[in-house]
């Protein structure tokens, strides 16, 4: 389904950015992004279709839509590992970052939208994905704001006084 296809690309830009990056607090970032979204591309495997028993599914458009949104899902991967593969070092890892945190904003939707859908066993793994994405959305935010200010701090810049202008609850999504 879309669901795993988006959480294996995860897990592939994971891996990638545990290899390219520079910095450990990313590294960190990206070993979280792949164990937790291997963990809920395993728990989702119950779900499939042929599990579930779900409606037949032979209405043309259906099956469209599903290859449509797997076949680009396939295709954001790749473009997105190529895009990273061009930088290193601080660019590597805002690039990274930044597309970390819009694919977390998108799984975020779709996971809201798929509220209230299928079985209540079903229902468990989407609320625990939505809490998982609302803290990976807010640690890489943090982490974000972290890497800029040490890259302001590098180049002569003064970041000033951020302690009346950053906290935790501004970065973190709501529904």
């Amino acid at each position: 389904t879309w669901l795993m296809t988006s959480n294996h690309a995860q897990v592939e830009l994971g891996k990638l950015a545990a290899e390219r990056t520079q910095r450990e607090e990313v590294r960190e970032y990206a070993r979280m992004m792949v164990n937790d979204h291997s963990q809920l591309m395993k728990q989702l495997q119950q779900f499939t279709p042929e599990r579930e028993n779900l409606a037949d599914r032979t209405a043309q458009s259906t099956d469209q839509m599903h290859q449509i949104g797997e076949t680009a899902a396939r295709y954001e991967l790749g473009l997105t590992q190529k895009l990273l593969e061009k930088f290193e070092g601080q660019d590597f890892d805002m690039g990274y970052l930044g597309q970390q945190l819009v694919a977390h904003v998108e799984m975020l939707a779709t996971l809201e939208a798929m509220k209230n859908h299928g079985s209540p066993e079903f229902q468990q793994v989407v609320e625990r994905g939505i809490e998982a994405t609302k803290e990976h959305y807010k640690q890489n935010f943090m982490l974000s704001m972290k890497l800029e200010d040490d890259r302001r701090q590098n180049v002569g810049q003064t970041t000033g006084d951020l302690s009346g202008t950053r906290n935790e609850s501004q970065f973190t999504p709501r529904n």
